[in-house]
């Protein structure tokens, strides 16, 4: 990925999207998780069955840009469409291989999008503290950045002092660029229009302005943002597919999956080789940061990588589970919420 200093994260170099994916060329068809595979993990659903499965609904949702050409279906779906947001059921018709449609039926119905129930204001408070405390940073009179745009090394130290990221392994820096978390943090919460760049200032937006007080907005201010998209437009339909793992809890094989996916809407390589996982991870860097940032797609899954907590925690917790289901259901055109 190329890194734009006024834009936070961009397109990935070299991938084509929308490109005719061939039927049986999709990435990993055998990667991943089996066919048979329910997408909460292991569940082993029959593949005519599953979750909410009511039949097919019209499959007339306006087309988003990015998922290439739209595919009818060749078997009754897994799921009611009426009962699933619009961008989402897009995303779905979208996926052209047989075996990658069933997963994501799957994921969507593990997903559970038509639950309307979120999280508590406390909870909502602490999930978005990180860009609450970067508000209430930049305030009324903006930061001056360096010259190259980045955050002077006393906002840097403040970031990680504030915000605990020894904890992420990140040692004191002077320098934005050192730390990967602190620039992250900077790029999406202008990508998700809450801070500007302005004559060499970082600056609050309107939005920015009126959500540093409360943070309940601040959080469904996020949800709507996501899939990251000012950036880069080509990150929607990848970061869609992340925001449904999420929801489904199903991150194990995260990178495959949504590699997977990808290549099954059309997205391919300039030689037509499938994505890789690497590529995938790229595709989803800025959506995922901001999951990151939020807590709810922690970086080490708890227990399994060293992190304190037992290893039977729900991964990713419920709170994640609930933001990644508002972002889905709350995206521009969704018709939801």
């Amino acid at each position: 990925m190329v890194e734009d200093e006024d834009a936070g994260v961009v397109e990935g170099a070299g991938v084509i999207e929308g490109a005719g994916a061939d039927e049986g060329a999709g990435a990993g068809e055998g990667e991943g998780v089996d066919e048979g595979a329910g997408a909460g993990g292991g569940t082993g659903a029959d593949e005519g069955t599953g979750a909410g499965a009511r039949g097919g609904a019209d499959e007339g949702p306006a087309a988003v840009a990015g998922f290439g050409a739209v595919t009818s279906f060749r078997a009754r779906p897994l799921i009611d469409l009426g009962e699933v947001p619009g961008p989402v059921v897009q995303l779905l018709i979208a996926v052209r291989t047989p075996s990658a449609r069933r997963q994501m039926e799957r994921l969507i119905s593990e997903a559970d999008l038509p639950r309307t129930n979120t999280v508590g204001i406390a909870t909502m408070a602490r999930m978005v503290w990180p860009y609450s405390w970067l508000l209430d940073r930049v305030g009324d009179d903006g930061v001056k950045l360096t010259d190259a745009g980045h955050l002077p090394p006393a906002a840097v130290a403040a970031v990680i002092d504030e915000l605990n990221l020894a904890a992420e392994g990140i040692a004191p820096v002077s320098r934005e660029n050192q730390a990967p978390p602190v620039v992250q943090l900077r790029q999406t919460a202008q990508a998700t229009g809450l801070v500007q760049k302005n004559r060499g200032r970082l600056e609050l937006t309107a939005r920015g302005a009126a959500l540093r007080r409360d943070p309940a907005a601040l959080w469904w201010h996020l949800a709507e943002q996501l899939p990251v998209r000012s950036a880069a437009f080509s990150e929607v339909p990848p970061g869609m597919i992340l925001l449904a793992c999420v929801a489904a809890r199903f991150t194990d094989t995260l990178e495959v999956t949504v590699a997977r996916m990808l290549t099954a809407i059309g997205w391919m390589n300039p030689d037509g080789s499938p994505l890789t996982g690497a590529e995938a991870a790229a595709a989803i860097s800025g959506t995922r940061a901001v999951l990151r940032w939020l807590g709810a797609l922690p970086a080490r899954p708890p227990g399994r990588t060293g992190q304190p907590g037992p290893a039977d925690l729900p991964y990713p917790p419920p709170e994640g589970v609930a933001f990644a289901r508002a972002a889905l259901s709350r995206w521009p055109g969704s018709g939801h919420g």
